[in-house]
């Protein structure tokens, strides 16, 4: 069941090693990117009081970019 799941994964995190080899993390970090973004999606639609950006259906994908990218630089 969970092996598409545990394939995408693997092959962002092999993504994130190539841009940053000595990443520690890339792992959790990818999963937990997966994750956070799919609930960040759940609470703009049902609690929107949670996220910072009521007016931007985007501003869920432009937290993640930010967060990962300083992240792995």
């Amino acid at each position: 069941v969970y092996t598409p799941y545990k394939q995408i994964v693997h092959r962002l995190s092999e993504i994130v090693l190539e841009i940053n080899p000595t990443y520690k993390f890339p792992n959790m970090l990818v999963s937990s990117t997966m994750d956070g973004a799919l609930h960040q999606r759940y609470f703009m639609e049902h609690f929107p009081s949670l996220i910072d950006s009521k007016s931007n259906n985007d501003c869920v994908f432009s937290f993640y970019k930010e967060l990962v990218f300083a992240a792995i630089k």
